[in-house]
């Protein structure tokens, strides 16, 4: 199977910039550890924080958000 985004619009998730491999990053990964590594090629990819702050910003509010629905998804017993 080819996972090669031939064009990065069409994209699912992020491409591997060495093998084309199509994958999901770990969002707390990124914003916590700064480092995300492709599946397929173990290629590993360092964030640059300082010309990604203000996008690190708001996927932060984004993941903080996400866990607050998840939470209140949750069934009381």
């Amino acid at each position: 199977m080819n996972t090669r985004a031939t064009n990065p619009a069409e994209a699912k998730g992020m491409a591997c910039p060495v093998c084309g491999h199509a994958f999901f990053p770990d969002i707390p990964q990124l914003l916590y550890q700064g480092l995300i590594q492709c599946p397929n090629c173990r290629l590993e990819l360092r964030v640059n924080r300082q010309e990604s702050k203000d996008a690190l910003v708001h996927l932060e509010k984004l993941h903080e958000a996400h866990q607050q629905v998840q939470a209140a998804a949750k069934p009381t017993f």
